[in-house]
């Protein structure tokens, strides 16, 4: 007769991977006053391995927007101008300034390490 061990012990692994994948709004953003005239802002997080088990939170001009799991992005319209762009995971603050110009989309790609690339 074959006994069976419970499941238990992978229980944690598996509720602390489902947080770097669990990403969601946490604030919003007034619409742009121009919306004819507004640019977007396209942040998505790197798939590095750094950072698995937590989500970055992004904010804009220091008001929450989002949370990022792995490989997750989010898109939001904005009038023209430039933005302080931050965002933390674990002990990492971090941030940089983005320019939206009218009718143009910009691209960012968040990197647990503090890096912000423009692609």
């Amino acid at each position: 007769m074959a006994t069976h061990r419970p499941a238990l012990p992978l229980l944690p692994p598996i509720l602390l991977a489902g947080c770097a994948f669990s990403g969601g709004p946490v604030g919003s953003l007034p619409p742009p006053a121009k919306p004819s005239e507004a640019g977007t802002l396209i942040i998505y997080r790197d798939q590095s391995p750094v950072g698995i088990f937590g989500t970055l939170r992004v904010t804009l001009d220091g008001k929450p927007l989002y949370r990022l799991g792995m490989g997750q992005s989010h898109r939001v319209r904005l009038d023209s101008g430039e933005y302080l762009l931050g965002y933390s995971i674990g002990l990492n603050d971090c941030g940089g300034v983005v320019n939206i110009r009218s009718g143009q989309t910009e691209r960012v790609r968040l990197a647990p390490n503090c890096m912000m690339h423009r692609d």
